[in-house]
């Protein structure tokens, strides 16, 4: 494996460029293979979702010297275009379309954990709101618009597909319902509709849908699932724990859910292929609570499980790292401390966010056929969260927390000629 400085502008890079190796090389070989809920006080509802230690973000300002000099080292041409600032609340990961071409954010003031968690019987205070803005098709400005606030009060959820994304809304009699927000018109559909607390709705390719539910506020919360047929299946919670955060795998194979109990979760995979067959478990913490829970899975949004691959990503809340569980195995895999974000695959490689910044890693073959990390390359410095877009394998949409939004840029890494 080749190891570069990751910038000749910057200096030597310590130990960072290791631990990315390592990390790049376990997302190669991966691509290869492709509680009990109660109602105590939990803590501060502005937290941020970043980690402690996450980067600075510095502005996007690189000289075309330097940009020359990553070009050279990259063997591609990177070119990064601004396409605008959204007001949002920053705790809460923007939902892009597969496109690109729209963002859905949570506006301010952040939701509190107790709403997020569907521990309340009343309205938030204030009610909640959801901002939808659309890109300019100029090729010459193509930023996003003044944006539309949606007309009722929702919540922002984490699973999105090609006709829209995943919203909550708190009811005035204390139930919630789960809908769909269209893409392209914004126009809002109801997934489940009833007086029961609804929460964590997750949506597959084929349509199927996942949720969790309780009668009662504040109450254990089973696990839904319904196919497209129509039929449904549920796992209740037992012995005082508590369904959570259901994920869809990106193959369709695997329903994931996190079992929350008094201090402890565990990670649960249902067989897709044959939902009745016994779930497989693995111990996630010994030491968290259902809103750190929350905010490990929070934290990745809809790249919780990449489309086409088997496997669940989650900020693991004592590791301060990326973490992936697949049913097969026994154990979590742990990827080197600072790893906060991937997306791949992009210009020819993956976009990897650590300690430092966003950085490229490229892949190479050996005789015996496996992926492995050839060498890391800086791209820009700061905490820039990867999301690819849908149609350019050269192409990625990043997200750069603010205190009072995002602001967003879109990177290209076509092939040098």
């Amino acid at each position: 494996m080749h190891r570069r400085s990751p910038d000749t502008t910057r200096g030597p890079a310590g130990s960072v460029v290791p631990d990315l190796a390592r990390a790049a090389s376990a997302v190669a070989l991966a691509a290869a293979v492709v509680a009990a809920c109660t109602t105590r006080p939990i803590g501060d509802p502005t937290e941020q979702w970043v980690l402690k230690g996450m980067p600075e973000r510095l502005a996007p300002v690189i000289s075309p010297e330097v940009m020359a000099e990553r070009a050279e080292r990259l063997g591609r041409a990177p070119s990064i275009r601004w396409i605008g600032t959204i007001p949002a609340d920053s705790s809460t990961l923007p939902m892009l379309s597969p496109d690109g071409m729209v963002i859905a954010v949570q506006r301010p003031p952040a939701v509190a954990w107790r709403d997020l968690l569907g521990w309340s019987r009343e309205m938030p205070s204030p009610p909640p709101a959801i901002g939808i803005h659309r890109r300019s098709t100029d090729a010459d400005a193509p930023v996003f618009d003044a944006g539309r606030t949606l007309p009722e009060p929702l919540i922002l959820g984490r699973s999105l597909d090609a006709r829209g994304f995943v919203v909550e809304s708190p009811r005035p009699d204390g139930a919630r319902w789960i809908g769909l927000v269209r893409w392209e018109d914004g126009g809002l559909e109801w997934l489940v509709a009833d007086d029961a607390v609804n929460a964590f709705g997750a949506l597959a390719e084929d349509g199927s849908v996942a949720w969790c539910r309780t009668e009662v506020p504040g109450e254990p919360m089973s696990l839904r699932l319904r196919l497209p047929d129509g039929s449904m299946r549920e796992w209740p919670s037992a012995f005082g724990r508590c369904w959570m955060t259901p994920v869809f795998s990106g193959d369709g194979r695997t329903l994931y859910a996190l079992l929350q109990g008094d201090g402890r979760a565990d990670l649960v995979a249902i067989d897709m292929t044959d939902p009745s067959r016994e779930p497989r478990s693995v111990e996630y913490s010994l030491r968290v609570d259902p809103r750190r829970s929350l905010r490990s899975v929070a934290a990745l949004g809809d790249a919780a499980s990449p489309l086409g691959e088997d496997g669940w990503w989650l900020l693991h809340p004592e590791w301060g790292t990326l973490a992936r569980w697949r049913p097969e195995a026994t154990s979590l895999e742990r990827l080197p401390p600072r790893i906060y974000a991937v997306a791949r695959p992009v210009g020819g490689g993956a976009l990897i966010l650590d300690g430092e910044g966003l950085w490229l890693a490229k892949p190479a073959t050996t005789e015996a056929g496996a992926s492995v990390a050839e060498e890391l390359n800086l791209i820009i410095e700061g905490a820039w969260v990867p999301r690819r877009r849908g149609g350019n394998p050269d192409a990625a949409i990043l997200l750069g927390p603010r205190e009072d939004g995002f602001d967003v840029m879109e990177l290209t890494l076509r092939p040098r000629r």
